[in-house]
């Protein structure tokens, strides 16, 4: 059982290592009315995000996404705002197409982490119970992990789909859609990072807490055990 405890700490000091995401879609990177267009038609796409990439109604559900979120914009660009992303958001494109690309590694990477976390402390929560032991605090830490982790992945999805749709789409005949996906994705974006740093926050200040508090009463019993049989 320690070993179990053992593994969720060392699960929980990987996950202090890993890089944040704030690297995603800095504000310099994605400001497509200071990047300028340079080679931007020899840079390949890559296959990189959803299943339904390829789907035959995907366009149908693209011109929705774009639809929904100019109608959530409140400010209307200029005709010169709008002819700037015209000339320039080409290169915006590229751009965003590699945020995507590290959101894809994000994925596979977080993902790994987080669910061996949750699966070790679980695996943790099944043998205490086996052993009539008292796992509410425990199973309660598992519930609240998991909900912020099910938010992590509903965000990173938001930001891979926008990312996705942003470099899909045909920008300069829509440089209105463009600037309220590019918005969207920065709204995905630090909706992420909140997000991550959250999760951080309650392995180290909650869950680390309470697994030290089993691992203390497994070590007492054990003497108690040892004092026992002795006797």
């Amino acid at each position: 059982m320690k070993r179990i405890i053992g593994l969720v700490l060392v699960a929980f000091l990987v996950l202090s290592f890993v890089p944040s995401i704030k690297t995603f879609a800095n504000e310099e990177s994605t400001d497509t009315t200071t990047t300028e267009n340079t080679n931007s038609e020899d840079v390949t796409k890559n296959e990189y995000e959803l299943a339904d990439k390829n789907a035959t109604d995907y366009m149908a559900k693209l011109e929705e996404r774009i639809a929904a979120r100019k109608s959530a914009q409140t400010a209307k660009l200029t005709t010169a705002k709008q002819n700037r992303i015209k000339t320039r958001c080409k290169a915006g494109q590229d751009l965003v197409n590699k945020v995507s690309e590290t959101a894809s590694e994000t994925k596979t990477n977080r993902y790994a982490i987080y669910d061996k976390v949750i699966g070790h402390a679980t695996k943790l929560s099944d043998r205490l119970k086996e052993n009539d032991q008292d796992t509410i605090k425990l199973d309660e830490s598992i519930t609240e992990l998991t909900a912020l982790v099910d938010q992590f992945k509903k965000d990173l999805l938001d930001l891979r789909q926008t990312g996705q749709d942003i470099v899909a789409m045909d920008c300069a005949a829509d440089p209105s859609g463009f600037a309220a996906s590019l918005e969207s994705l920065r709204t995905a974006r630090n909706a992420l990072v909140t997000n991550s740093e959250a999760i951080r926050a309650y392995v180290k200040d909650s869950l680390k807490p309470v697994l030290q508090d089993i691992r203390t009463s497994i070590g007492e019993a054990k003497k108690e055990e040892t004092k026992d049989g002795s006797q």
